[in-house]
């Protein structure tokens, strides 16, 4: 039934009275309010994580600061302790107080200090902050740690010489007798120069940087090849003779180095022709020039940078004609005892019993005090190694460490190398000969370093 009342038009039916229609209508109003509401709620759950990425995104950017802080920090120690490595005790001293100048206490507000000497030429350094800042992130993540390190190396002195098991053998090469020659290596091969030394009274004109103690003992500028005119090798024999300021009473240092994975026995260091002898063709200098020449063999130590604190195994001192007769018999192989020989031949200076793998023996070699009569002479010797303990036979065999060295078998894990460290005094075989000799080692860690060379 329809009824007219004004605009107003009511609508009655039995299954559908208007109060409920109107609350039908009610209800389609409510269930479009309930879809607003769980789109909302879910744009809620979703800023949770967005805002958790954001936050890490923050703090990762100053996590990553800070990491590089302690990069920094790490790096400058590792450097700093490898100078310093010749004392591991003072090394890991000198890493600690980098860091500790930089602000950070081992122990104090969560930072952690850790050095390691690792050999006797490396050091590492960490670095950790375990209470970095944490901002936005906070409720997300919990103690926040960040750790640096570095490995610093300190570099040996550049190799001069040889990557051989032998060092100014001269002329040796091609002479089969192993008494007297270098057997294994081709008369072409010959370095034509030997290891050489010069007196005190030299002259350090003469050509030897350490050992003279004076510099313009001559009349001439250029040193003449006979005696005269000399003037003395002491300020005090004549006021325009100077001390020479290069005299180094040290000496020269020739290392012998023991590969990494050394996979031999005991070796022998033999000297050529240790003593100066008046008449020997190798040696320069009159009768009445003497002068002692030392040479002290060193065991290896954790300090291979600094042969000056290694234990002595020998010190043999060869005074000029010491053993310089021609006695043929060699008692007990090449041991030249005071029936022996030094000159001209080899004989043994020290037995290493159980080399050190990767250690560096030394041979330091240097002369004596001035001497009455004391002049411009100079004492010739080669160094080589011989594997095993001393026999009676002598046997050589010649090697090399390098790979591309054609002149005598590459022996990699047994091979002695035997070079000069940082000076390497020489003497010419004769005039018209030119001697050819290794220069330098050089390893890839030296890339982009600028290396000088000093002839004098």
């Amino acid at each position: 039934m329809l009824r007219r009342c004004g605009d107003d038009v009511h609508s009655h039916d039995a299954g559908h009275p208007v109060g409920a229609h109107a609350s039908s209508k009610g209800w389609h109003g409510a269930h479009a309010g309930a879809d607003g509401g769980y789109v909302v709620v879910v744009a809620a759950l979703a800023l949770v994580p967005l805002v958790a990425v954001i936050a890490m995104a923050v703090d990762l950017a100053v996590w990553h600061g800070r990491g590089a802080e302690l990069q920094r920090v790490a790096d400058a120690a590792a450097v700093a302790a490898a100078g310093d490595l010749a004392s591991p005790q003072q090394a890991v001293a000198t890493a600690r107080q980098v860091i500790a100048r930089n602000g950070l206490i081992d122990s104090v507000d969560g930072i952690e200090v850790d050095v390691e000497i690792i050999g006797p030429a490396h050091v590492r350094v960490v670095v950790a902050d375990s209470s970095v800042r944490r901002g936005f992130a906070t409720p997300f993540v919990g103690v926040t740690r960040v750790e640096r390190q570095a490995t610093a190396e300190k570099v040996n002195a550049v190799a001069l010489g040889s990557p051989r098991n032998f060092l100014g053998t001269g002329n040796l090469a091609g002479t089969t007798d192993p008494y007297t020659g270098l057997p294994g290596v081709a008369a072409g091969d010959a370095e034509d120069f030997w290891l050489s030394v010069n007196g005190p009274c030299a002259g350090r004109e003469q050509g030897d940087w350490l050992l003279p103690v004076s510099v313009g003992n001559y009349i001439s500028d250029n040193p003449p090849l006979g005696r005269p005119p000399w003037r003395g090798c002491t300020a005090a024999a004549d006021p325009l003779v100077a001390m020479s300021p290069s005299h180094d009473p040290s000496g020269y240092f020739v290392a012998f180095v023991v590969p990494v994975d050394y996979g031999g026995g005991p070796f022998t260091i033999q000297v050529f022709d240790a003593s100066r002898c008046n008449d020997s063709l190798i040696d320069y200098g009159a009768a009445e020039d003497p002068f002692w020449t030392r040479m002290g063999v060193l065991g290896a130590d954790a300090t291979p940078n600094d042969p000056t604190d290694n234990p002595v195994i020998r010190t043999e001192v060869f005074p000029t004609g010491s053993r310089c007769g021609n006695d043929p018999v060699l008692p007990g192989g090449y041991a030249c005892g005071a029936s022996g020989s030094w000159k001209g031949r080899w004989c043994n200076l020290a037995v290493i019993d159980t080399p050190l793998p990767g250690g560096i023996y030394f041979v330091r070699v240097d002369t004596g005090p001035v001497e009455a009569g004391a002049r411009h002479v100079l004492n010739s010797f080669g160094l080589r190694v011989r594997p095993g303990p001393p026999v009676a036979t002598g046997d050589f065999t010649p090697c090399t460490t390098d790979a591309t060295d054609g002149a005598v078998a590459y022996l990699p894990a047994t091979c002695i190398q035997v070079y000069a460290v940082s000076w390497m005094s020489i003497f010419a075989v004769g005039r018209g000969v030119a001697p050819t000799f290794f220069l330098a080692e050089v390893g890839n860690h030296h890339s982009g370093s600028i290396m000088e060379i000093r002839l004098f």
